[in-house]
């Protein structure tokens, strides 16, 4: 009986006034706790409805999820939590935790996704996650979401997903517009292909690996003027690809970048030439021939198969050449009507970048693993299925 006065007695008389009897700190917790996850999903719905994505409620207290979402014959499985700070070390224990009950929750044919979210995430700290997800288990599908309208996700199904909160300007709009383009000129693709070299395998991408303290040093690095090196790191910074904590030029929220690259340049109109193999038999040997004839290199597909990570079949032979001709190379013929052809051959948008970042594994020349999924990720023949696995 004394004990029981003594918890009403340590119960501030406002309580009375504005709530049953219960112990008003932690309700408080967790109403905070509900009202943050509740935005949090409004923004994930507002992602899932904006990419072609049925969203509907679970039954509340059935399970786990938030909620389930469907688009043509795919259902997503989802579960969203957040917490108040988001930084890295809290996010992934979080996200760890979010994906085991996801699985339980899901029921058979779904695809369970795990999202974790806070008020505001640095792109830096998305990055981690990411990382994190990838390294422990790089066939889940979950991400990070905060409410400024980052959207940042790894695996199947929900890559399109990804969003950038609105940047805040950081120069006039007159002088962006000088620098506009810089990235993906044909330079600007090799200067990023340096900047990526040190997380990609020397067997995989020909480019120099260092630390840049500043367009200097990647100037002298990449092989190109300080003025074309300073006029893209200013442009990157801009648009917050650049970690601005870091003491040396280090890219962030590389899938974005990587998205918006490929966009760019396949857009841009490309030349090439289509041949039929006189003895398919031997068309191996004489697309071979072509490259050693004409310093070119394969590409695409192909290009994928000799990094090892082949997945269409099926497909011409893609070489790319940096220069056309109109005779036709050894061991081949003109198309002739209604025939497939068995090898294209390209004149590649960014001729430096392709050649520069150029690889000889077994000693045969390949185009690099950026730029075969550069190259891939737009074919109409599974091109998204083959960028995925190179990215994975």
């Amino acid at each position: 009986m004394f004990i029981i006065m003594a918890e009403i007695r340590a119960v501030p008389c406002s309580a009375f006034l504005l709530s049953p009897p219960v112990h008003p700190p932690e309700n408080a917790r967790r109403s905070d706790a509900v009202v943050r996850e509740e935005v949090l999903e409004s923004v994930l719905r507002e992602g899932l409805a904006a990419t072609g994505w049925q969203v509907r409620d679970t039954a509340e207290g059935s399970s786990a999820l938030d909620l389930r979402a469907r688009r043509q014959e795919v259902t997503l499985a989802v579960h969203v939590k957040g917490i108040a700070e988001g930084r890295a070390d809290r996010l992934i224990p979080l996200w760890s935790q979010v994906w085991l009950e996801a699985q339980r929750a899901a029921q058979a044919g779904e695809i369970p996704v795990a999202v974790v979210g806070a008020e505001r995430i640095a792109p830096t700290a998305a990055e981690a996650v990411l990382a994190f997800i990838a390294k422990v288990a790089p066939h889940a599908s979950g991400g990070v979401i905060d409410r400024t309208g980052l959207r940042r996700f790894h695996g199947p199904h929900v890559g399109d997903l990804d969003a950038e909160p609105p940047l805040r300007p950081r120069r006039s709009s007159s002088s962006r517009k000088g620098a506009r383009g810089t990235r993906f000129t044909d330079l600007g693709q090799w200067m990023l292909k340096v900047l990526l070299a040190p997380q990609i395998p020397a067997s995989m991408l020909h480019a120099p690996r260092g630390r840049y303290r500043g367009p200097s040093d990647l100037a002298s690095a990449a092989g190109v003027s300080v003025m074309s090196a300073s006029r893209l790191v200013q442009e990157l910074r801009h648009e917050g690809y650049l970690d601005d904590d870091a003491p040396e030029l280090r890219l962030v929220r590389v899938r974005q970048l990587l998205e918006r690259w490929q966009a760019a340049v396949s857009a841009q109109p490309i030349e090439e030439q289509s041949w039929r193999a006189l003895l398919r038999g031997r068309a191996d040997g004489a697309r071979d021939a072509r490259l050693a004839e004409g310093g070119g290199c394969l590409a695409l597909f192909a290009a994928s198969r000799a990094h090892g990570l082949g997945l269409v079949e099926g497909v011409p032979m893609y070489v790319h050449a940096r220069a056309l001709t109109d005779a036709p190379p050894p061991g081949f013929a003109p198309m002739g009507l209604g025939e497939v052809p068995d090898l294209i051959v390209r004149r590649p948008r960014a001729v430096q970048s392709v050649f520069r970042g150029m690889v000889r594994p077994k000693g045969q020349p390949v185009s690099d693993i950026v730029q075969t999924w550069l190259d891939v990720a737009s074919h109409p023949t599974r091109g998204r299925e083959q960028a995925e696995l190179i990215w994975r």
